[in-house]
């Protein structure tokens, strides 16, 4: 990697532009200097500032001094993410969403290496709460220099909003199989997992829709599977699948209201997109290949 720019914050903080040599992407992190030492650090709660809020229609945004530059991006990001899931979906989150911004992933009372995450408030008419970190955070990582990082988050907030959406405007079927919801909001907001489904399909490594042994190591269990970025991927690729073969979003919405209904997704498809759950299995697994490796 090389140091391409510095920029000398207070407090003794450092934001560093890195330039990794591989591929020129671009990260900003902060360092500072510790026993005549710079290491990768993060700004405490006291040199980020005293958080601010302000609202925009039904959103509300929590973010901090330190990133005051990169603040009012956030309100266009957002209304191009919500403009995103109102077009893929239908419908969009009309509740109150509450976005906060941290610049420190110590901040985030839900950070776990994840540059995004939810959470969804019990109450029918409580806030629902987008947690982000941002771009100058260790966890988020490197960007495309030709783009910038503006298209990360703006895709990472799509994909937060149609969790959201999934659970408020769909009524969030299909409880208890993790790739209905994940699968919907990977495909929304087209989080890239690309190379780790080609490597699954060449190493016949691919994580199956059914597990029926005790493990449950499949699409359905997340928790169960120790490859996230593939379990993503297939779980997005799934959605598509589905949307393109057997009748758009409203196969998919029928098929998982049909497990609500049967808790047995055999006849859940079988029921819902007129095939065994054997032929659908196999017909997947013949149109990844066509899509990830005969295509390139």
């Amino acid at each position: 990697m090389t140091v391409a720019e510095i920029k000398v914050m207070a407090n003794g903080l450092v934001l560093t532009r890195i330039i990794r040599d591989r591929d020129g992407w671009i990260a900003n992190w902060y360092f500072r200097k510790v026993e005549d030492q710079w290491v990768i650090t993060e700004p405490t709660l006291k040199e980020s500032g005293s958080p601010q809020t302000f609202e925009k229609g039904n959103y509300t945004y929590k973010t901090y001094p330190i990133a005051e530059d990169v603040n009012s991006e956030y309100i266009a990001l957002m209304e191009s993410a919500r403009v995103h899931v109102q077009k893929d979906l239908g419908k969009s989150p009309e509740g109150k969403v509450k976005i906060s911004v941290f610049p420190a992933a110590a901040m985030s009372p839900y950070a776990t290496g994840d540059p995004s995450g939810w959470y969804i408030s019990p109450n029918p008419n409580g806030t629902d709460d987008i947690y982000i970190l941002a771009p100058t955070t260790y966890f988020f990582g490197f960007s495309d220099p030709q783009t910038g990082w503006k298209p990360d988050i703006e895709t990472l907030m799509a994909r937060e909003l149609a969790r959201i959406a999934y659970a408020r405007n769909f009524g969030n079927p299909g409880q208890g199989v993790d790739w209905f919801v994940e699968g919907l909001a990977e495909y929304v907001s087209g989080i890239d997992q690309i190379p780790d489904i080609k490597e699954a399909i060449q190493n016949n490594t691919l994580i199956p829709i059914l597990d029926e042994s005790e493990k449950q190591v499949d699409l359905a269990h997340f928790a169960n599977v120790e490859n996230g970025p593939l379990a993503y991927g297939l779980a997005e690729s799934l959605v598509a699948f589905i949307v393109e073969n057997y009748g758009g979003m409203d196969a998919f919405w029928a098929l998982a209201r049909s497990y609500d209904k049967t808790q047995d997704m055999k006849k859940a498809i079988q029921e819902t997109l007129g095939v065994s759950y054997e032929e659908f299995d196999q017909t997947w697994r013949t149109w990844l290949q066509e899509e990830y490796i005969n295509r390139g």
